[in-house]
């Protein structure tokens, strides 16, 4: 329960750095762009609708034993601000065919807080660290910090090419744990959808551990197709 938990407070590698210095005035132009394109397409569309490929690996969070794998096809929509909705089409753990509830979220979250919507300056203090190379793009790399300390908000890093603020990548975590959560590593790449970003692939790593009750590492890896952005 804590590991969906934890999971579903989130909605929402290789790097070389260039080294290249960034000005504060430049900083708030670009987040200025970067707002201004997340308020459009907020204005348009409540969420994203993908059909995804999901393979979850269980271990022992203590002594990194293996437990069991699950494989599954499902159809997922995601709103920016409400849980998202999951369609278990198939499930499969270690291989066998198993009923469709065996991967289905038994809980539901609000996911973190935008990084750019109209409200993020409540949520978030930003800076560029640099510029860096994201599968041969050159991005501008910017630090996410969490102004308060709660399981809805992000921490780390956010990846905008320097041509066109397209996100290309996002890495980082929760800024609080709840009670049981030992580790929550995230990692979300996007590709482009006409003028917007979605999520093409993704992995989470995260481990759990309550004595006597739960002793778990559970490592998601998911790949998104057939994407449809939803309109209001």
């Amino acid at each position: 329960m804590l590991r969906r938990r934890a999971s579903a407070a989130v909605i929402f590698l290789l790097l070389v750095s260039t080294g290249a210095p960034i000005d504060a005035a430049t900083d708030a132009e670009i987040f200025s762009k970067i707002r201004a394109r997340m308020a459009a397409f907020l204005a348009s569309y409540k969420g994203v609708r993908s059909r995804q490929r999901v393979e979850i690996k269980e271990y022992k969070y203590t002594s990194g034993a293996y437990q069991r794998r699950k494989t599954i096809d499902r159809v997922q929509t995601g709103s920016f601000y409400q849980p998202p909705t999951v369609q278990i089409l198939s499930c499969k753990i270690d291989g066998k065919s198993v009923a469709a509830g065996e991967c289905r979220p038994k809980h539901k979250r609000k996911p973190s807080y935008p990084v750019f919507d109209k409200d993020s300056a409540r949520h978030y203090r930003l800076s560029i660290a640099g510029k860096v190379k994201v599968n041969n793009k050159l991005c501008y790399r910017v630090e996410v910090r969490a102004k308060k300390q709660t399981k809805r908000h992000f921490v780390g890093q956010m990846y905008f090419t320097v041509e066109g603020l397209r996100l290309v990548k996002l890495v980082g975590s929760i800024a609080d744990y709840p009670f049981g959560l030992k580790k929550l590593l995230l990692k979300f790449y996007f590709k482009e959808l006409g003028k917007h970003d979605v999520v093409s692939w993704g992995y989470v790593d995260l481990g759990v551990r309550v004595p006597l009750l739960v002793n778990l590492r559970a490592v998601t890896t998911f790949f998104a197709r057939d994407h449809r952005l939803i309109r209001r």
